[in-house]
């Protein structure tokens, strides 16, 4: 009698879901660390998505010319190797010198930027240092303006002040544009009299007959010659 013995498997182990990744919290109402408008971080009030972080780590350090590693020993061997090792050496010099004067050019690049934005950045503290003298003298002789000595305009005082100026702009502005409406309504009352004037000369089918013979009265003059009968001695020239 044949015995046949079940083997039965252990129960798998069942992984439980591990954690997610933790990554730095940063309260909504607070921009991130690299935040600047319109060109990098996230503004206050916007989340940002997951897998970023709050507090980005700062930009790689350029590469120099001192930061390329000089060649190993083992070129120097293949000077007196095979043509093979000779041509593989060349093309590692050739490869070297590519390098260097790329980081040279990067580098002039990046000292031409630099001197750009401090030239940049001098003019801009040029003209608020200038901005500034101007509204120091402006305020001055406001202040010698004023009838009672130590009084100048406060902040209400001068918006009250604007908003007066702009009300009476307004009000010229309107006035000018009745005045125009005005002008440019009596010269269409004018030009509908002069057509109302001459529409006793207009040819209409009423009068159509009376016109044509009042044409042939007055005779008219082509080519030297006056027609004032028929038709007959227009169609003969033609």
């Amino acid at each position: 009698m044949i015995q046949i013995r079940t083997l039965t498997s252990a129960p798998h182990s069942v992984k439980e879901p591990s954690a997610p990744r933790s990554v730095e919290e940063r309260s909504v109402e607070e921009p991130s660390a690299n935040y600047r408008p319109g060109k990098e971080g996230f503004a206050p009030g916007m989340p940002h998505p997951p897998g970023s972080s709050a507090s980005p780590p700062p930009p790689p350090t350029p590469r120099t010319v001192d930061s390329i590693p000089p060649m190993s020993k083992k070129h120097e061997v293949k000077v007196k190797g095979s043509p093979n090792q000779r041509f593989k050496l060349e093309m590692t010099k050739l490869r070297h010198n590519y390098q260097r004067e790329h980081l040279i050019q990067e580098q002039s690049k990046r000292e031409e930027i630099q001197w750009q934005r401090g030239g940049a950045l001098r003019k801009l503290q040029a003209r608020q240092a200038r901005d500034r003298e101007e509204n120091q003298g402006r305020l001055s002789f406001e202040q010698l303006m004023q009838p009672n000595e130590g009084m100048t305009i406060t902040g209400p005082e001068r918006q009250a002040q604007v908003m007066e100026f702009v009300n009476q702009r307004r009000i010229k502005r309107q006035e000018n544009y009745r005045l125009a409406e005005e002008r440019l309504s009596e010269e269409r009352m004018d030009a509908m009299i002069r057509l109302f004037h001459a529409a006793g000369d207009f040819v209409t089918m009423e009068n159509l007959d009376a016109k044509v013979h009042e044409f042939y009265e007055a005779g008219m003059t082509m080519q030297n010659k006056v027609y004032v009968l028929d038709v007959q001695d227009m169609v003969a020239d033609v």
